[in-house]
């Protein structure tokens, strides 16, 4: 059983669990529920971390806000992919590459959601479902949170997003979005009914043209003399949750993680906001 495997307690009713009052609580229930959950623990005095976005909107991540600093609650969302070592390499050279260098930045995300879990009817998955929390924009926001982290919130956004008839899903599958800064701009594609799986980046500047692409792990940078660099790793996504505890347990950047959790759902409302949607 997994309690004997890993030395485990399983309780079937949460007020039980907390009455053995955790020091860290893990929240990885639907998107929907990602509130309620953060609210109450933090109350309980626990430390967070909760998957991805974090909640569903705005409204709900400034409330959020609220509560955390008030209880001084020790969070983070679950956004392991900022510590890949390619991400981490990405991040170093952007941060020490002068604004006006940047031209233009380019994001691709394409996986196929009935392919995540081939042992269940993909439409019954939160990802899939409205009332659970779900759709590409809060799904797949590995790369709004990079973008938001490094550069903060852009001048102006512009989007555009759909969802395939014959998936039939209450949910938007797509996304485009525009991201205007003072000197450049970000253009981000998601989709999650891609046959094609794929997670890249080109970003392009009056220097350089540096490309990485996160499922093979690899990292080419040219310069306008003809060199290539090219860096590869080989991190397993398991690697990345235990490297994100630890940093967690090790570090507080608190405030810049609540801070995080607010910036990018309000970019998220946003899309949904011009496509009607909220």
């Amino acid at each position: 059983s997994i309690e004997s495997e890993y030395n485990i307690d399983i309780y079937d009713d949460l007020n039980k669990s907390y009455q053995r009052s955790p020091d860290l609580v893990i929240i990885s229930t639907p998107t929907s529920l990602h509130f309620d959950h953060i609210i109450r623990a933090s109350n309980e005095g626990a430390s967070i971390i909760v998957e991805k976005p974090g909640c569903v909107n705005k409204n709900q991540a400034s409330k959020l806000s609220e509560v955390l600093k008030k209880n001084n609650t020790k969070f983070l969302v679950s956004f392991q992919r900022r510590l890949h070592p390619l991400i981490v390499k990405l991040k170093n050279i952007l941060i020490n590459t002068d604004d006006r260098e940047i031209d233009n930045i380019e994001i691709n995300v394409g996986s196929y959601v009935p392919s995540w879990h081939p042992y269940e009817d993909y439409k019954s998955l939160y990802a899939c479902k409205k009332i659970l929390g779900g759709g590409v924009l809060l799904t797949e926001s590995h790369e709004i949170d990079f973008i938001i982290w490094l550069f903060g919130l852009p001048k102006t956004l512009k989007s555009s997003i759909s969802s395939n008839k014959k998936y039939n899903l209450d949910v938007e599958d797509s996304a485009n979005i525009l991201l205007e800064y003072k000197n450049f701009h970000i253009t981000i594609n998601l989709d999650f009914m891609s046959k094609e799986s794929k997670r890249c980046f080109q970003i392009n500047t009056k220097t350089q043209s540096i490309y990485l692409d996160l499922e093979s792990q690899k990292l080419v940078i040219d310069d306008l003399n003809g060199n290539t660099i090219v860096e590869k790793t080989n991190i397993t996504n398991d690697q990345l949750f235990e490297n994100q505890l630890s940093s967690f347990i090790n570090n507080n950047n608190n405030l810049r993680n609540i801070d995080s959790l607010v910036k990018n759902l309000g970019i998220i409302d946003q899309c949904k906001e011009m496509n009607g949607l909220v």
